[in-house]
């Protein structure tokens, strides 16, 4: 399938509102506005709409805005980049349950902005992949079926990733000696899942999310799993590699009142690295946010745009 690019071009038309049109040779297909007097935005994209809050801090920008289908998997995928001579370091960003490339735009924008080229993938069941009875695919009665649906979604995409690098490798806008993966919520586990598999990944942002999927299943007693969930997490577990995780810089943001992911997770993950890898303390980074839940405040963008420009 051939790809479609469009021209994005952005004006910070004073403090309070921010504007972005994007153009397929004359006909307007991508328009962005934002006030931060209503925070939120909309987002145009064909027939895709997304209410949303857009925080920009720089003046004008012009960027090329990519539809591509990876024909290995046949993962729809945004690459969002700045027009440049020289090959530019990869950023990898996972959406969570039950969004879609689309949703985290915004944030790809910003990080292209910075000078990253930002690909944003469809996970499984997600997006332009998404399955019919979409909500009820999902929450069945049984929560250990719920749950290894949830581990296989996150198993697939990871493996799907993969495939959007190798797709890249030939690529003459891109540095792959500089990927960097960052997700929120399930695109967070997706990352961890990805940086314990794949080598490629050099520097890691995980938001709201763990590396450990014994934490994952923690509304479910353990003498409840039957023998397959068991295999799942006994074959897959992210944290099982933590040497892997650890090798490379990570930073880890996660709400301590989260009540859909335990922060548990990577508080096990940092206390087994500075038991074994004290020696790597300066390449990662645990901040735990109190007083918000299952949320991502602009200062963890801020974070892991200055984390990726320090390390990547």
């Amino acid at each position: 399938m051939k790809s479609k690019k469009f021209i994005v071009t952005g004006i910070l038309n004073n403090e309070n509102s921010f504007s972005c049109k994007g153009y397929e040779d004359d006909n307007e297909i991508l328009n962005v506005t934002s006030s931060r007097d209503t925070d939120s935005y909309e987002l145009k994209l064909g027939t895709e709409f997304l209410m949303q809050y857009l925080e920009n801090k720089t003046n004008d920008v012009e960027l090329i805005l990519e539809h591509n289908i990876v024909t290995s998997g046949e993962i729809p995928v945004l690459y969002c980049y700045p027009k440049s001579d020289k090959p530019l370091p990869v950023v990898i960003f996972a959406h969570g349950m039950f969004g879609d490339k689309i949703i985290d735009l915004h944030r790809g924008i910003v990080l292209a902005q910075e000078g990253f080229f930002v690909v944003l993938a469809d996970a499984r069941f997600h997006g332009e992949r998404i399955v019919e009875n979409y909500s009820q695919y999902f929450y069945e009665n049984d929560k250990v079926v719920n749950c290894k649906k949830f581990l296989e979604v996150i198993k697939g995409t990871s493996e799907d990733i993969s495939k959007v690098i190798d797709n890249l490798k030939d690529d003459r806008r891109v540095d792959l000696n500089r990927i960097g993966m960052s997700g929120i919520s399930m695109g967070g586990y997706v990352t961890f899942l990805t940086l314990a598999n794949d080598d490629r990944i050099k520097v890691a942002a995980p938001m709201l999310s763990s590396p450990d999927w014994v934490f994952n299943t923690e509304k479910i007693e353990q003498d409840k799993y039957d023998e397959e969930l068991k295999e799942i997490i006994k074959i897959n577990n992210p944290i099982n590699n933590y040497k892997r995780i650890a090798s490379i810089p990570l930073l880890i943001q996660n709400a301590i009142d989260d009540p859909t992911i335990s922060i548990n997770g990577v508080r096990q993950l940092i206390q087994t690295i500075n038991k074994d890898h004290s020696e790597i303390e300066q390449k990662y980074s645990l901040i735990e946010y109190p007083n918000i839940g299952h949320e991502v405040p602009d200062i963890m963008i801020d974070r892991i745009i200055q984390w990726f420009k320090k390390y990547l």
